[in-house]
């Protein structure tokens, strides 16, 4: 019975030490995410340079952005309903309430389809 009390005090001791050790052991996990952290800032620093480079030689060579040629379709769409609009005898202020466009853009659209079409 003697050798089960000795065994039960050594492991009791053996635990108080590991948690008193715990204490004074510098925490590695602080680190590690410290690590991440760094690395993923740099990677986002990276991607950053990337992208503003990829965006250079695009227009050096002459290739129009996602956004631009966005916009040119929604342009193209709203020319296209001007036009069908004042071909259908409506006025540009008419037009203009419409479409939610200020009337001289709807103006300058009609002006512009006219001197094509006749020209």
């Amino acid at each position: 019975m003697n050798g089960i009390w000795i065994i039960v005090v050594l492991l009791l001791a053996a635990a108080v030490g590991l948690l008193i050790a715990s204490f004074f052991k510098k925490d590695s996990g602080n680190q590690l995410q410290e690590e991440v952290e760094e690395l993923s800032l740099d990677m986002l620093h990276d991607i950053h340079i990337m992208k503003q480079r990829v965006s250079y030689l695009e227009r050096e060579m002459g290739f129009k952005s996602p956004q631009e040629v966005t916009e040119e379709r929604v342009l193209g769409i709203t020319k296209n309903q001007v036009v069908k609009l004042y071909t259908r005898g409506l006025t540009v202020d008419q037009i203009a309430a419409e479409l939610k466009l200020n009337s001289e853009t709807a103006q300058a659209i009609i002006d512009a389809y006219i001197s094509e079409g006749l020209e």
